[in-house]
């Protein structure tokens, strides 16, 4: 199975495993892509279609409910004790009353729900233009359960100060710029945040988190234009010095009257109401989807990596600051690399981003060991130009070519080295291919005797070992025939 059409089914599998289980599921492709790889190191010796999709549902899930920084509601059921005042939580808000007590109802993805008494310092949240809590996300710390909360057979929360609603990209820029239309109220990018420490002369606590005012909503295509001012810094005190733990970095906040009744107050007071995005990979400059691409490597230059990829040939555009992002990849390997920009003016090119990440699919085991993600080619007549997947052969000698006019850069004398390899299929057809310097681990052990003994010559030197030793019996291997039918193996399997 190629690449691409994998994670276009796990996406289509996992979607609908989550939506079975009770949730929303709408999951990006960078995240699956990243998670598979993982896996695929985990497992080198091979993973199957049912594991594959558990160990990303378990992931996806942990992910979503951000288990390690928020408790869930049946921790606080199973528990025999009351909640810790220190617990966290994120939940969505269903519907409010406001008699006889302003209470929120809320609910987990899991559908289990609870009731929280909303502090009077966030009555404003019932008001227009802030009358945004249904059907939104928020996050409170700091609080209590009602102690007879078991008589209503329902959890039930005492009101806390510690209290931040988060609005997805579907709602936020719509009430950003409402918000923006009155210099009342202030939007900033969370830039970074610090942990809590204790002040030696009182011994009081405090953080505090450093932010970026946001100017105005350029216009229709949600793009943002920064303040040209210094950034600026809030701090937390006392029993606000953990408030941040609740705000991520990389997302917006707002501050409503933060100019005119806060006079732009840095120190966090009582009564301050924090309104938080909750934005999938938000850009600094604006909110762009980034797309991903798969392919073979044709070419390496400063500038840009050409890619033989399934639908036609594309072009990855480095920037000065990512110039180095593949400088350590040769033709012939399948690269994936997430978080591009596609370039509006021309669809075969793709500009990189700050979070742009390239990973060698052809350098791992895990693909040559599992039935459901080789590509089988059988024998060698299936090669074609652009052709790439996996043939069992049986390795019979390898040539090591010694080159010191390579233009490779590497800390290891390995990128020295070139190789060529003589391999049979099942049909008894021999060919000779190049060998990716990280094709097999016998490499690492034979190289350096061969530079030891060759140091001084400066001309190409040829030495041949004989595999069959080695190789009693017929493996794996990745194999590519690039546009000039050059055959070149990427990965010989190890197990």
């Amino acid at each position: 199975m190629d690449f691409e059409n994998l994670t276009k089914e796990i996406k289509q599998k996992l979607e609908n495993c989550l939506i079975k289980s009770g949730n929303d599921a709408c999951i990006q492709e960078n995240w699956i892509i990243s998670n598979v790889i993982k896996l695929f190191e985990e497992y080198p010796s091979g993973i199957t279609w049912a594991i594959l999709l558990n160990e990303l549902e378990l992931a996806y899930t942990e992910r979503f409910y951000h288990e390690d920084r928020f408790s869930t509601l049946e921790s606080v059921k199973d528990s025999e004790s009351d909640v810790q005042f220190e617990n966290s939580f994120e939940l969505e808000c269903v519907d409010y009353d406001y008699h006889p007590l302003p209470t929120l109802h809320l609910k987990d993805r899991r559908q289990n729900t609870c009731d929280l008494m909303l502090h009077s310092s966030y009555f404003l949240l019932f008001h227009s233009p802030f009358d945004i809590l249904k059907n939104s996300s928020v996050r409170f710390s700091k609080t209590n359960l009602y102690p007879k909360w078991f008589l209503k057979k329902k959890l039930q929360f005492l009101p806390t100060t510690h209290f931040l609603p988060t609005l997805g990209d579907d709602k936020f820029f719509s009430f950003m710029e409402k918000v923006l239309e009155t210099k009342e109220h202030e939007v900033f990018w969370i830039v970074s945040k610090s942990p809590v420490e204790r002040v030696p002369q009182n011994g009081e606590e405090t953080s505090s988190v450093l932010v970026r005012p946001v100017d105005k909503v350029l216009d229709q295509n949600e793009e943002l234009v920064y303040d040209s001012s210094s950034l600026l810094t809030f701090q937390f005190t006392g029993s606000f010095a953990d408030y941040p733990d609740m705000l991520d970095c990389g997302q917006y906040l707002i501050l409503p009257y933060w100019n005119t009744f806060w006079e732009k107050e840095l120190q966090w007071q009582e009564g301050m109401i924090g309104i938080m995005s909750s934005i999938e990979k938000p850009e600094q400059g604006g909110y762009n989807e980034q797309v991903w691409a798969t392919g073979r490597v044709r070419s390496v230059l400063p500038t840009y990596v050409s890619l033989d990829c399934p639908n036609g040939l594309k072009e990855i555009i480095l920037s000065p600051d990512k110039s180095n992002l593949a400088r350590k990849t040769i033709p012939g390997e399948q690269i994936v690399v997430t978080s591009l920009k596609q370039d509006s003016d021309c669809r075969e090119q793709y500009l990189v981003s700050s979070d742009t990440d390239l990973i060698s699919i052809s350098q791992l085991n895990c693909p040559l060991n599992s039935n459901f993600l080789r590509n089988d080619l059988i024998s060698f007549k299936n090669l074609r130009a652009h052709t790439q997947g996996h043939i069992k052969v049986l390795p019979l000698q390898l040539y090591v070519f010694l080159n010191h006019s390579s233009s490779m850069e590497s800390e290891s004398n390995v990128c020295s080295l070139s190789f060529r390899i003589i391999v049979m299929d099942q049909f008894h057809d021999k060919i000779s291919a190049s060998l990716h310097p990280r094709g097999t681990e016998h490499q690492q052990v034979e190289i350096p005797d061969a530079l030891t003994l060759n140091e001084q010559n400066n001309d190409r030197h040829f030495q041949t070992i004989n595999l069959t030793d080695m190789y009693p019996d017929y493996i794996w291997c990745d194999i590519y025939m690039n546009h000039e039918n050059v055959i070149s193996i990427q990965k010989l399997s190890s197990v």
